[in-house]
């Protein structure tokens, strides 16, 4: 995401996060407000927009969401099976009503009790949802 502009090397990365803390800065001067960036699930991403605005809320979005829920399913069920479709419908539900902590919860106790299909589970360092003890939070949907 780097690339010359008017002769300058420019990280577009760089650029966008310090124009949101910025932004942040602008809106929300006495940090009184929550503020929440929903992005992809890119480590890097997260640390740099952390470093630049400290206190923000970091959503995963509903893409890399069902991408994290379809991995777990499958690690319980058979890939196309009606049972793996359910395991993501009523997760991706609970999540959207802001049961965040009680999802993972349940895929953390699921992966520890159960068989799991095609032998031990093997968890990406970030964790099988993606997220680091404490980093977890809900932000309450209108009704």
């Amino acid at each position: 995401m780097t690339r010359p502009i008017d002769g300058v090397e420019v990280n577009a990365k760089e650029r966008i996060f310090a124009w949101l803390a910025e932004q942040v800065k602008l809106r929300n001067p006495r940090d009184r407000k929550p503020v929440a960036c929903v992005m992809d699930g890119e480590r890097a991403l997260w640390n740099k927009l952390l470093a630049l605005a400290p206190g923000i809320m970091c959503i995963l979005d509903q893409f890399h969401v069902l991408e994290r829920l379809w991995q777990a399913a499958h690690c319980f069920h058979p890939e196309g099976s009606d049972q793996a479709k359910a395991f993501v419908t009523d997760r991706l539900l609970r999540l959207l009503r802001g049961e965040v902590v009680y999802v993972i919860g349940g895929l953390k106790q699921m992966a520890t009790k159960q068989v799991l299909r095609g032998g031990p589970l093997s968890v990406p360092p970030q964790g099988l949802c993606g997220s680091r003890p404490g980093s977890v939070g809900t932000v309450p949907l209108p009704h």
